[in-house]
């Protein structure tokens, strides 16, 4: 297996991508907007804008509003070490713990796919 620089920003990118789709469920289902509120935290670091900190706010669901911030989240990628420091300071610190002690299994799934890559493009001759 090759080396994977987990500190090249394409692939923490792709590796949060992965720790979010794993986890997509539990946080939807455990993430909480009360309190002082993921997202203004997520606001107050230019992480979302007001509208869409509105829009979030706007789903009737607090399923509804988690899906929201993890589609964006899913897209945006690289602002998920801000989502976990926001966790931790709106006391949602065990969601938290539990997205940052999955990313062993997220980087040898990346790393695997990236094998896969490798050995597709040999069969190819590329």
């Amino acid at each position: 297996m090759n080396f994977i620089d987990v500190n090249h920003p394409n692939t923490a990118q792709e590796i949060y991508k992965i720790i979010l789709k794993n986890n997509y469920s539990n946080v939807c289902e455990r993430l909480e907007f009360s309190g002082r509120s993921v997202l203004n935290l997520l606001l107050a670091k230019e992480i979302i804008t007001l509208g869409q900190k509105e829009e979030i706010e706007n789903k009737p669901s607090r399923l509804g509003k988690a899906n929201e911030l993890l589609s964006f989240l899913m897209r945006n990628s690289n602002h998920f070490p801000a989502f976990v420091e926001c966790l931790r300071t709106d006391k949602q610190g065990t969601l938290a713990q539990e997205l940052v002690d999955s990313f062993p299994k997220a980087r040898t799934e990346y790393a695997a796919s990236q094998a896969q890559i490798q050995n597709d493009l040999h069969q190819l001759g590329l």
